[in-house]
């Protein structure tokens, strides 16, 4: 597995979001952190499966959450 370098301000932008979806239901805020975690898990393992979209930056889409 790849050691998976996050921008700075990444984890605050996770846990802002995680936040507003506990906000807006009960245990969508978890729902969220799950995701988000998935989605790392699948980065770390396959980190070509995802295109480079702003320099050299990849992103990668979650499932549920816009």
């Amino acid at each position: 597995m790849n050691v998976l370098k996050k921008h700075r301000l990444a984890n605050a932008d996770i846990e802002q979001g995680a936040r507003y979806y506990e906000e807006q239901k009960p245990g969508l805020g978890l729902d969220f952190l799950d995701e988000v975690e998935r989605v790392l898990r699948i980065i770390g393992q396959q980190p070509l499966r995802y295109g480079i979209r702003f320099g050299k930056w990849h992103r990668a889409n979650l499932r549920r959450f816009p």
